[in-house]
């Protein structure tokens, strides 16, 4: 027969131990979900960077346009440059919009990084 405690004595390292394997497994859940963000946050980012390549590279274009339309301008070909002018603009905010959007998901990222670096140190 034993004594009621002998019984509380035996469950409270078994408690310590569970309660630590509890917190291992959800340091080892945290740090997979953090994983995912980051892959995440890395395509993200990698398909905004092309976003951008492409913007700049289609502004590039329409400038290109708009000078060499400016070069050869005729009775129309005013309203066709302000056109062009007005679709660079346009262009060139989408842009700003994109880097703002990539600035943001880099700084997320960081914060991100240095969870992970505190999850890892404790």
């Amino acid at each position: 027969m034993t004594s009621p405690h002998f019984s509380s004595y035996d469950e409270g390292p078994l408690d310590v131990s569970m309660a630590a394997t509890n917190l291992e497994n959800q340091l080892h859940s945290a740090q997979k979900n953090l994983l995912f963000l980051q892959r995440e946050h890395a395509s993200t980012l990698k398909g905004l960077h092309s976003e951008i390549r492409r913007l700049q590279q289609h502004c590039t274009d329409l400038t290109y346009e708009l000078t060499v339309k400016s070069s050869e301008q005729t009775g129309d070909g005013t309203s066709k440059s302000s056109e062009l002018k007005k679709r660079c603009e346009e262009l060139e905010a989408q842009l700003k919009v994109k880097e703002n959007e990539n600035a943001e998901l880099l700084k997320e990222l960081e914060q991100k990084n240095a969870m992970i670096t505190v999850l890892e140190n404790t």
